[in-house]
């Protein structure tokens, strides 16, 4: 499998990246996700997050083990474990990790078929559904 090389975003302008998540954070994450059902982050979003713990580009939230303060903009970009507890009453997000949001679309890992999917907000159907992040980039960026 090949991975997205996100620092080909950091050039443009408008791409947001965080410093790299720790290995003690993504412990506490993954212990978390198990705890709760979701199952746990796949490979290669852990290496995405040691790259950088979330990404926000042209619309295109990328979630991090930390919540990320902005000040600048009025907004703390969210965390992981935060965003997955207010999914957690609902059964169609069991074995499923939302990792992060596209204007009308969630995206969200499912342990279950090994998947990243694109989803609508409102009806939950995927839109998009593909086996790694690298190849779920080349769609989101299709989104912007």
């Amino acid at each position: 499998m090949t991975e997205y090389d996100f620092t080909t975003m950091l050039n443009n302008g408008i791409t947001v990246m965080f410093p790299p998540a720790s290995a003690e954070e993504t412990v506490a994450a993954q212990s978390f996700f198990r705890r709760h059902n979701l199952g746990c982050l796949p490979e290669d979003y852990l290496s995405f997050l040691k790259q950088s713990d979330g990404l926000s580009y042209n619309g295109i939230e990328l979630f991090g083990i930390l919540p990320h303060p902005r000040p600048e903009k009025g907004y703390t970009f969210p965390a992981l474990q935060r965003v997955n507890s207010t999914f957690l009453k609902y059964d169609f997000f069991a074995q499923k990790i939302v990792f992060g949001r596209l204007s009308e679309a969630i995206l969200f890992y499912n342990q279950k078929t090994g998947a990243y999917a694109i989803a609508d907000r409102i009806n939950l159907r995927s839109r998009i559904e593909v086996g790694s992040l690298s190849a779920l980039m080349p769609h989101l960026e299709g989104f912007c």
